[in-house]
């Protein structure tokens, strides 16, 4: 038989725990949905061009120049996070 201090100590514990419970679970709630609600507020346009978005003169065209796993992995460092 447990003693009556036990058993007080046990209620804490058990409403300590299910209070716990109860923040993580708000937390995860938020945070499960916070991607679905952001999408729903983008708004798409589509009568916009890529064009739009470039401003004076641009050339037609671009070179890209062939790069190594070591100019990456050096670029990538040297970003801020």
């Amino acid at each position: 038989m447990l003693a009556r201090g036990n058993v007080a100590k046990n209620n804490k514990t058990c409403f300590f725990m299910l209070y716990t419970l109860e923040i993580v679970y708000r937390f995860n709630k938020y945070f499960v949905n916070a991607g679905p609600n952001l999408v729903k507020k983008i708004t798409v346009n589509t009568n916009s061009s890529f064009k739009n978005y470039f401003q004076g003169n641009s050339m037609v065209s671009m070179l890209l120049s062939p790069v190594c796993e070591q100019e990456i992995k050096k670029e990538l460092e040297n970003l801020d996070p």
